[in-house]
């Protein structure tokens, strides 16, 4: 078991209520606060919970062995930028596919950009949960100014690595937790735009609220450890270090690098292996120690 009791950033902190009050988490109302500093949270303010991942990399080995069966010469893994691509680099190494990234971003709220309306993709992709309460041209000023830092993202972080070709393919979509599910979501719809045959969504951790929103998007769901106090992402983590762009774009280099490309086919598939993945239509769920499929 990881130790417990450790240090973790502001951002987990919770309010005793959506209006105010000072730090508290046993009614289990959760907001999250700006500030770079770090706070210590006892065992107590965690509802006793420990972190179920030592990292990212960690989180990825695990999450990799409830992939295995999409395994196949059309797969293909994105990560969420930026932290999910340090858990997709190791699912991507683990199933054997090739890795890329989708510079997805948050829309955030103009007074509380922690808080989440939405988020964007690069080529136009918007997907909105809420507006509260601001005007169409307050919206379409902060969508704008995210679509063009989503942009700018992604040019950056395919300057080197080129973005891989999604048309037919089966598309895991990894991050490294799901808090509201407005970024998953948006990363999935991105993937269908780019012609994914069928596209899975995959979280090592998420609050078991909001995968429903997902599941509904994703052809399939993986996620071994559902939490109804789900506080934030970084909780579950030993560590969880924040991911800047020049290391998302070592992991890019260092897994095309270790593709092979036999024959002059792409991403590194095999003439004769099985077609991995589900049939087409097929809707598969695994989340926590259940598997549904209809």
């Amino acid at each position: 078991m990881l130790e417990s009791r450790r240090r973790f950033p502001r951002e987990c902190v919770a309010l005793r209520s959506t209006i105010g009050g000072s730090p508290d988490v046993r009614d289990g109302a959760v907001a999250q606060i700006v500030g770079g500093h770090e706070v210590e949270m006892s065992e107590y303010l965690l509802f006793g919970a420990a972190p179920l991942f030592a990292d990212r990399a960690d989180a990825g080995r695990a999450l990799a062995v409830d992939l295995e069966d999409e395994r196949g010469p059309e797969l293909v893994v994105v990560g969420l930028a930026r932290g999910g691509v340090a858990v997709a680099a190791e699912v991507a190494r683990v199933v054997d596919a090739p890795l890329d990234v989708v510079a997805v971003r948050k829309v955030g709220h103009p007074r509380q950009p922690e808080y989440a309306l939405g988020a964007v993709t690069p080529g136009d992709g918007v997907f909105l949960r809420a507006r509260d309460r601001l005007t169409d041209e307050q919206l379409a000023r902060v969508i704008e100014e995210t679509k063009e830092k989503a942009a700018v993202l992604d040019r950056k972080l395919h300057a080197e690595q080129p973005a891989l070709d999604l048309h037919g393919k089966t598309v895991v979509v990894v991050d490294d937790g799901l808090a509201t599910g407005a970024t998953m979501v948006a990363a999935l719809r991105w993937a269908r735009v780019g012609g994914a045959r069928r596209v899975v969504a995959a979280l090592p951790v998420a609050a078991a609220g909001s995968l429903e929103l997902v599941r509904k998007e994703a052809d399939a769901l993986v996620c071994p450890h559902p939490i109804e106090n789900f506080l934030a992402v970084g909780v579950w983590y030993a560590s969880f270090d924040q991911i800047d762009d020049d290391a998302v774009i070592r992991l890019l280099r260092r897994s095309r690098s270790a593709q092979s490309f036999p024959g002059g086919r792409e991403h590194g598939s095999r003439p004769d292996a099985p077609h991995g993945g589900a049939a087409p239509g097929t809707v598969r769920t695994r989340v926590g120690s259940s598997r549904l499929s209809r």
